[in-house]
């Protein structure tokens, strides 16, 4: 591969790995009961993860943890609409 293989300014080729949102590719589940499961296991993973950084002592770790268990309670409370 090389540079003009890659997109560039005035190219509508998507970038690699890209799904838009109309494509029949793109699941939009955020409504299914399934998907908030999901969430909740997610969360279950993350607070455990939060836990252990809290008693490691690790703040990178908690502070990634904190992130990523705000990101999901968004989603779930999002999802409930």
């Amino acid at each position: 591969m090389n540079a003009r293989d890659l997109p560039g300014i005035g190219d509508s080729a998507a970038p690699f790995g890209y799904v838009p949102p109309n494509s029949p590719d793109f699941i939009d589940d955020e409504c299914n009961e399934d998907h908030i499961a999901l969430l909740m296991d997610d969360l279950d993973g993350w607070v455990d993860t939060f836990k252990g950084a809290v008693k490691s002592g690790s703040k990178r770790r908690a502070d990634q943890a904190q992130d990523f268990i705000v990101s999901i309670l968004k989603s779930a409370k999002e999802a409930m609409k």
